[in-house]
């Protein structure tokens, strides 16, 4: 019986994607990213960062590269690798990654440096109605003008 290996995972790249062909004509997209979180330790709230290698395979990889950029926030969805190292001094040590089927693109314009928010984003995805205004009942919507 196989386990499920299933993990997802947002953060933001802190380096520019690197395309590699491999001898074998495969193609792998690598970059890495930080996933923020908080945590209450007594009575004060502390953040933690954890950074994560992630490798996307083939034509997904490439149709990637070019939307991609250093500060770009993603969601992925994949499955954990790990891999066990010897330091020089004959330490061991665990390094994860991991192998995204699935990335989401979330709030910023890659290549260009634009920033954009969640709000614009939205706006941009609604369809004006006839004289291009949009109708009165978005005003309900956290988003809306």
């Amino acid at each position: 019986m196989k386990n499920v290996n299933v993990a997802i995972i947002e953060g933001n790249l802190t380096r520019e994607p690197e395309m590699k062909t491999l001898n074998s004509g495969a193609t792998v997209l690598s970059f890495s990213i930080a996933s923020n979180s908080d945590y209450k330790k007594d009575d004060e709230w502390v953040k933690d960062v954890m950074f994560l290698n992630i490798d996307v395979w083939g034509k997904y990889a490439t149709s990637l590269n070019d939307r991609l950029a250093k500060g770009v926030t993603v969601i992925c969805e994949g499955r954990l690798k790990s891999k066990l190292v010897e330091t020089q001094d004959g330490s061991k040590r665990t390094y994860f990654s991991l192998t995204a089927n699935s990335v989401q693109i979330r709030n910023r314009v890659a290549n260009t440096g634009q920033e954009k928010s969640i709000e614009e984003i939205h706006n941009e995805a609604r369809v004006p109605q006839g004289d291009g205004q949009l109708p009165d009942g978005d005003k309900d919507i956290p988003w809306g003008n």
